[in-house]
């Protein structure tokens, strides 16, 4: 008698039945897909948590420069600005492999998934943000200068970026834009990201542009208007 036999035997003397299914129908546990460590990072709890809560998942920073930390995961270039022991403010180059769902950490479903955000559907959605660039003209070949638009989602703040390199003719109109009105100095000194007062015409040439660069922060950011941004 095999053992399946025996089992049965024991049963029915028992008055219990056995169900034995087929292997073919056995049951196998769902496979949940697993978080990925960007999934684990981009979080509503990360932001304003412990940086050390951070670094359990991202490992260590490659490298700091003042309050901001840079790591390298997973393939994509990761940066928190941390004070006090506390993550501000976290920020990633955007691809198709180096994304999140930007819902799921500043909440509602407004934006959707950060490697395919443009600049029209946020100036359509957020009108009351503003635009910053760190540099229009005389840059220099050090870096490659961006457009950033910064704004509120709730107790969140959100800065997409988009480097001018993919957007020369809307950067030199809207810089020739405030050139004629304010003369060259005006635009050299960076005064645009003070006065405000051409972000309406910005808005209308950026609409175009994809952002390259997300940074979400815990709080509204307050930074100087003219000194560089912190992260």
């Amino acid at each position: 008698m095999g053992f399946k036999d025996q089992i049965a035997a024991v049963c029915a003397a028992a008055g219990l039945a056995l169900v034995m299914a087929p292997a073919s129908q056995a049951a196998s546990p769902t496979q949940a897909r697993t978080p990925s460590k960007i999934d684990r990072i981009f979080t509503s709890a990360m932001l304003g948590g412990d940086a050390a809560a951070l670094e359990r998942v991202t490992g260590r920073a490659a490298q700091n420069a003042g309050d901001v930390r840079y790591y390298e995961v997973e393939g994509c270039a990761v940066q928190a600005l941390v004070r006090g022991g506390k993550v501000e403010a976290l920020a990633m180059e955007t691809s198709s492999r180096c994304t999140f769902n930007v819902d799921a950490v500043i909440g509602g479903d407004a934006i959707g998934t950060a490697n395919i955000i443009h600049f029209a559907e946020i100036f359509d959605n957020f009108q009351d943000g503003v635009l910053t660039a760190d540099c229009l003209m005389m840059c220099g070949n050090a870096v490659e200068p961006s457009i950033q638009y910064t704004f509120n989602v709730g107790r969140r703040a959100m800065t997409i970026e988009t480097v001018m390199v993919t957007q020369p003719e809307a950067t030199e109109r809207w810089q020739k834009a405030m050139v004629d009105a304010k003369g060259q100095d005006w635009v050299v000194d960076a005064s645009f990201n003070c006065d405000h007062s051409f972000d309406r015409i910005g808005k209308g040439l950026f609409r175009p542009a994809q952002a390259t660069r997300i940074v979400v922060w815990a709080s509204p950011p307050r930074f100087a208007c003219n000194g560089p941004r912190p992260i």
